[in-house]
């Protein structure tokens, strides 16, 4: 019974990161199209972000780092909503599923386009640091995806030898 409250948790959690993540990502590209007709406006950008002096000077970069401010948050909010759907379609009597392990591989590979996508940001911004967190959390999502996958396959084989 704990496990089941955990999880209904972890979902309203779930879905309260989502809905956060999905209005950050929404206010970025709505600021940035907003500061192409209005360019004051790339001085107020989402939580104070000021980059009204380079939408004066560079347009292109400008863009390119809108965007990929923007497409992060929109990305975790994508990893965010494969994450609701494992929640909504757990059955704890039998765990270990296909689709299950599909799901997992699937936020892994979010999570490392996430970095690359952040990289990529950075770079453009001149600010490039590399965070490994994104790097580790990937391959230990991979890891549960494919031991998933083992249980999926250890669960078929009881199923046929009972």
């Amino acid at each position: 019974m704990k496990t089941k409250t955990l999880l209904i948790i972890l979902n309203v959690l779930t879905w309260i990161v989502f809905i956060a993540l999905l209005i950050k990502a929404g206010a970025m590209l709505f600021l940035y199209g907003y500061s192409l007709i209005k360019p004051e406006v790339a001085g107020h950008l989402y939580k104070g972000l000021n980059m009204l002096d380079l939408r004066q000077t560079n347009l292109l970069r400008y863009t390119l780092l809108s965007l990929g401010y923007a497409a992060s948050p929109a990305l975790q909010a994508y990893i965010a909503h494969i994450m609701i759907g494992i929640f909504t379609k757990m059955n704890l009597k039998s765990p270990f599923t296909l689709e299950t392990a599909d799901r997992l591989r699937m936020i892994s590979l979010m999570i490392i386009t996430t970095w690359i996508v952040s990289f990529l940001t950075h770079l453009v911004d001149g600010t490039l640091h590399l965070t490994t967190e994104y790097l580790f959390t990937a391959g230990l999502t991979f890891i549960i995806s494919e031991i998933f996958r083992r249980g999926v396959e250890m669960q078929s084989e009881q199923e046929l030898t009972v």
